[in-house]
């Protein structure tokens, strides 16, 4: 690649332009993922660790082995997380082998510290943060039925095959059950995420319409805007510098209409806080529709007429 090229890439561009940060922040997401996620793994291991420590597992002829599965899910968190925090990339397979070493290594320490009664399960829950992280619902969910289905079977094999007298069914169904509401949380959070996501991503990859029809600009602005905000209808209202009217555009059903309107009628049909702010409006049809505005303290909340 020419030097100079490199130059200006890396150290800013030509004399007088400015780096521009939010190209590392996004660069860096799968990074900043993947810290987040082996962190967080480590952190529950050196738990689980000074649980075993502090009170050894029962049955006592499995505390030792018990204790050895817990040291070797510690190093195994402890080099996924010096590889996330000192790696430049990640290969392919990273995400995938090590979800399944996750769920795989929690079912067998969540099996062997007490089963269905262990106070190890967190280890079993964790997963679901990072299928939410890396494929958001639909890895949730996936991990979700993984979940539930193996501690299931760790009950099931007490029950039929160890016939545990220890075995508690109402402490299964919590755990199922805490295992369920969790796996929906993440669920929604990440989908809402990615929803969010994809509406900042619209509004900034729209460009201006080359179009010199004024009719045709409004058609491609307010349809870009009723698109990215699921809207089925969109009003633009301004008025020119020393104007005594408004002109209003309004959009609909892939439409525009135009039309001037008195600005009297607006001075008093539209509330004070609102009556020369930009703001959106939920529902219009609502007996009192709320709004969003900008304020000289941040954003606010209220009516859009009196």
């Amino acid at each position: 690649m020419d030097d100079t090229l490199v130059s200006r890439m890396t150290q800013g561009g030509a004399a007088g332009s400015r780096p521009v940060p939010i190209v590392h922040d996004v660069t860096d997401q799968l990074g900043r993922r993947e810290r987040l996620i082996t962190s967080t793994r480590l952190l529950l291991a050196c738990v689980a660790v000074l649980a075993l420590t502090l009170d050894p597992s029962k049955p006592a002829e499995y505390a030792r082995f018990a204790y050895g599965a817990v040291l070797a899910y510690a190093g195994y968190a402890l080099l996924t997380a010096i590889h996330a925090w000192t790696a430049d990339a990640f290969t392919r397979w990273w995400p995938m082998t090590t979800h399944v070493l996750d769920l795989a290594s929690a079912l067998i320490v969540v099996s062997i510290t007490d089963g269905s009664t262990s106070p190890l399960f967190g280890l079993l829950l964790f997963p679901l943060l990072p299928a939410a992280l890396r494929w958001k619902w639909n890895g949730v969910l996936g991990t979700a039925l993984v979940v539930i289905v193996g501690f299931a079977g760790v009950a099931l094999v007490e029950v039929t095959v160890l016939q545990d007298p220890r075995f508690a069914l109402n402490a299964v169904l919590v755990r199922l059950a805490q295992a369920t509401v969790l796996a929906i949380v993440l669920g929604y959070m990440s989908e809402y995420e990615e929803q969010s996501r994809r509406a900042i991503i619209t509004l900034g990859t729209w460009g201006a319409s080359a179009a010199p029809d004024e009719d045709e600009f409004h058609l491609d602005l307010l349809g870009h805007v009723a698109e990215t905000m699921k809207a089925p209808r969109i009003l633009l209202v301004w008025r020119a510098t020393e104007a005594t009217t408004m002109t209003a555009v309004e959009w609909a059903d892939d439409a525009v209409k135009e039309s001037a309107e008195d600005m009297a009628v607006w001075e008093t049909v539209m509330a004070p806080p609102v009556r020369n702010a930009h703001f959106p409006c939920a529902d219009v049809k609502a007996a009192v529709p709320r709004v969003m505005y900008v304020s000289p303290t941040g954003f606010s909340a209220g009516v859009a007429h009196r």
